[in-house]
């Protein structure tokens, strides 16, 4: 499986993962307002081919409980209610796997 090809067996499997998701349009917007020069100059179509693979190791992980969250439409830098609500989220979480988004 790629979760056993990626992460060596004798690491511990945590207790809860979450997974914080947002297109690669919203991800490269906050990478360029971070402004670090470390990670603005990806080469082409990087940014998307990680997107896609984080999402598809966490959408198939089974070691741990995974919290999918929609960060699309949330700031968790300049909105401390956006916080507020992902750790309620988190603590609320039930089962093997939960999803969190926000409405419009």
């Amino acid at each position: 499986s790629l979760q056993a090809a990626l992460l060596p067996a004798e690491l511990p499997a945590p207790d809860l993962v979450v997974c914080l998701q947002a297109s690669t349009e919203v991800l490269a917007r906050r990478i360029a307002a971070r402004g670090d020069a470390h990670t603005v100059a990806f080469p082409d179509g990087y940014l998307k081919r990680m997107n896609a693979a984080y999402n598809e190791f966490f959408m198939q992980y089974e070691a741990a409980p995974v919290v999918m969250v929609n960060t699309e439409r949330l700031d968790f830098v300049d909105k401390p209610e956006d916080f507020e609500l992902l750790l309620r989220c988190i603590s609320e979480a039930k089962g093997q796997r939960s999803y969190f988004n926000v409405a419009v």
